[in-house]
C-alpha cells in the first residue's frame, strides 16, 4: 500500500495568480496602447495634383500619427514603467521554484529598467502637432462663363448674347448683375486683381468674401482682361484745336475726331478700331479681333484742380475753366482664365486668349452701352489727382477699363462649377515614433514571457519535494517550526495544520524573555 502523501506541495492556485500578476498587466497595457494608437490612428493626405500651393503636412514613415492627445498616450505607456517593478514581487515568487534565482532576478531588473528606458525614450519623442488634411468635394459656383447664346457671335453687337436695340438706345439685358459686379455689391462674383509668374497684371471675375470658403482650395475657369494704355493728347490736340468754356474739339491722327464736353465734372468720349492701324472704327456686323484697340478721351476734375507735377507734362492739355484733358490709346486683350485659390490665395494662374465670341461680349456691352461710364470716370477722377505724370495716368486708366468692361459685360455670364476642389482640414495629433513604440511593447511582452516561462517551470517541480521545501521556509512555518511544540515535526499537507490551535488544541504561548547576558529573546511557556 503506497504511503500517504504527506508533503506541503506548491498551490496551483498561488503559482497561477502569480504568474496572472506578473504577465497580464503588461501584455494588457501594451495590447491598450496598440490598440489605442492603430484605432486613432491618422494618414496624412497630400493635395490634389491640380492644387498648388496647398501645404501639406510633413509625412514622415518613421512616426505614426495618432488622433489623441499626446499626453494621454505618454500617461498610459509610463503605466509600463509603473508596473514592470511591482511585477518583481510575483516573478521573484515563481522564480522560487527553480534554482537559478539570482539569474532571474538579474534579468528581471534588467527588463524592467529596459521598460523605464524605452518609457522615457516614448515619453519625450512623442509630440503633438498639427496635421493638415485634405479630402475632396464640390464647389458648384467656383468658376465663370458665357450663357449658352452668347458663346457663338459673329457681330459685336451682341444683339443675341445681353444686348437689345431699341430706336436710338440700346438696352442691356439681365442689367442687374452687371450693376452689381460695377457697384461691387454682388453676392455671385466680384471683380479682382491678379498677377501671373511673369507679372503680367489682370482684372478677372472671381468669388466675393462671403461667398468664398477660406477651407476650400479649388482650381476654377474664368474671364480676364488685361489692358495696356499710353498717352497720345498730342496727337489728338494741337496748337490749332479750339478749347472754349463749354467744350474742347480734337482732332486725331487716326480715326477719331470730335467735341469733349467740359461743362461737367468729368466727361468722355471712346472710339472703337478694327486693327492697329487705327483707320476704321469698328461696324456693329464685324466680329471682333482679340486684342481689340481703342481711344479715350477724357476731361477730368473740372472746377477741382490738378496735380502741379502734371503742368509741364506734354501729354496733359487744359480745359477752359481748368479741366485735365488727356488722350489715351489702348488694347484689350481678353483670356480664357484657369486660376489655383488656396488659402484664400490665387497661387497659379494660366491665361489663353479668348475666342471672337467672348471677346464681342466684353468689347460690345460697354462700347454700346456706356453702362460702365460713370464708374470709369469716377476712378479716373481720383487717380489724375494722385498721378504725377501722364503715363501713370494711362497705366491706372488701363486697368480701371479692364475692370468695368468685365464688370459690365456680368450680364452674360452665368457660374459654374470649380474644376477640382478640395476641403482642407486641420486637427492637433500625437505624433508618434515607431522606434521607441515598437521597444516598448516589445521590453513588456519580454518581461510578460519571463513570468509565462517560470510558471512552467513551477509548474514542473510540483510533483517533487521542491513545493514542500519553499513553503517550510516561508515565515507561517518557520513560526510554526519554533514555537509548536511538534509543528515542524509532523508530516502536514497545508502549514495551518501546524499550528496546534487548529486542532482545539491551546498551544505554547510566546512570551520575550530576558537572558542572562541581558538580552531579550522569545520563548515557548
Amino acid at each position: 500500500m503506497a504511503a500517504p502523501n504527506t508533503h506541503i506541495r506548491g498551490s496551483v492556485r498561488d503559482i497561477l495568480l502569480a504568474s496572472i500578476l506578473s504577465s497580464v498587466p503588461l501584455v494588457a497595457l501594451s495590447a491598450i496602447l496598440l490598440g489605442l494608437v492603430f484605432r486613432n490612428r491618422v494618414y496624412p493626405s497630400s493635395p490634389l495634383s491640380d492644387i498648388q500651393g496647398a501645404a501639406a503636412s510633413e509625412n514622415d514613415d518613421s512616426v505614426i500619427y495618432v488622433n489623441l492627445s499626446a499626453t494621454t498616450l505618454t500617461v498610459l505607456a509610463s503605466w509600463s514603467s509603473t508596473i514592470a517593478p511591482l511585477t518583481l514581487t510575483y516573478i521573484l515568487s515563481l522564480a522560487s521554484f527553480p534554482a537559478a534565482r539570482e539569474m532571474i532576478r538579474a534579468a528581471v531588473n534588467t527588463l524592467s529598467a529596459l521598460v523605464f528606458a524605452t518609457d522615457a525614450w516614448l515619453h519625450f519623442t512623442t509630440k503633438s502637432v498639427t496635421l493638415t488634411q485634405f479630402e475632396p468635394v464640390s464647389f458648384d459656383d467656383a468658376s465663370f462663363g458665357l450663357h449658352q447664346n452668347c458663346t457663338n457671335l459673329t457681330e459685336s453687337f451682341t444683339s443675341q448674347c445681353d444686348l437689345n436695340r431699341g430706336g436710338s438706345t440700346t438696352f442691356l439685358w439681365n442689367a442687374e448683375e452687371s450693376l452689381n459686379l460695377l457697384a461691387n455689391v454682388s453676392t455671385r462674383g466680384m471683380v479682382q486683381s491678379v498677377s501671373d509668374d511673369a507679372g503680367n497684371q489682370y482684372a478677372y471675375i472671381g468669388l466675393p468674401v462671403g461667398l468664398s470658403n477660406g477651407s476650400v482650395d479649388y482650381v476654377a475657369t474664368s474671364l480676364a482682361v488685361q489692358t495696356k494704355c499710353a498717352p497720345i493728347t498730342t496727337r489728338c490736340f494741337n496748337a490749332t484745336s479750339t478749347i472754349s468754356g463749354p467744350s474742347a474739339n480734337y482732332s486725331c491722327d487716326f480715326a477719331m475726331q470730335g467735341t469733349i464736353s467740359t461743362t461737367f465734372i468729368n466727361s468722355m468720349n471712346m472710339g472703337y478700331f478694327t486693327n492697329s492701324t487705327l483707320s476704321d472704327t469698328i461696324p456693329e456686323k464685324t466680329p471682333i479681333s482679340n486684342p481689340y484697340y481703342f481711344a479715350a478721351v477724357v476731361s477730368a476734375n473740372q472746377n477741382v484742380g490738378r496735380n502741379q507735377d502734371l503742368i509741364h507734362d506734354p501729354e496733359i492739355n487744359s480745359g477752359e475753366h481748368g479741366s485735365v484733358l488727356f488722350v489715351v490709346l489702348c488694347n484689350a486683350t481678353v483670356f480664357d482664365m484657369v486660376y489655383t485659390s488656396a488659402n484664400s490665395t490665387v497661387t497659379q494662374v494660366s491665361v489663353l486668349e479668348s475666342n471672337s465670341s467672348t471677346t464681342s461680349v466684353v468689347m460690345g456691352t460697354q462700347a454700346y452701352t456706356h453702362v460702365g461710364d460713370t464708374y470709369i470716370l469716377q476712378r479716373t477722377s481720383l487717380d489724375v489727382w494722385q498721378s504725377h505724370s501722364a503715363q501713370e495716368i494711362a497705366s491706372k486708366f488701363a486697368y480701371t477699363y479692364s475692370e468695368i468692361a468685365l464688370a459690365a459685360s456680368g450680364a452674360a455670364l452665368e457660374p459654374g462649377p470649380a474644376v477640382e476642389a478640395q476641403l482642407r482640414s486641420s486637427m492637433i495629433v500625437a505624433k508618434m515614433p515607431k522606434a521607441p513604440l515598437g521597444c516598448l511593447v516589445a521590453a513588456n511582452l519580454l518581461l510578460a514571457v519571463l513570468g509565462i516561462l517560470l510558471t512552467i517551470m513551477a509548474l514542473l517541480v510540483l510533483n517533487n519535494d521542491v513545493g514542500d521545501v519553499k513553503a517550510r521556509l516561508g515565515i507561517p512555518a518557520l513560526v510554526a517550526t519554533h514555537f509548536e511544540t511538534n509543528g515542524g515535526d509532523k508530516p502536514v499537507k497545508n502549514i495551518e495544520d501546524m499550528f496546534e490551535e487548529f486542532d482545539g488544541r491551546a498551544g505554547p504561548r510566546v512570551v520575550a524573555a530576558k537572558t542572562a547576558l541581558g538580552c531579550w529573546r522569545l520563548e515557548r511557556r
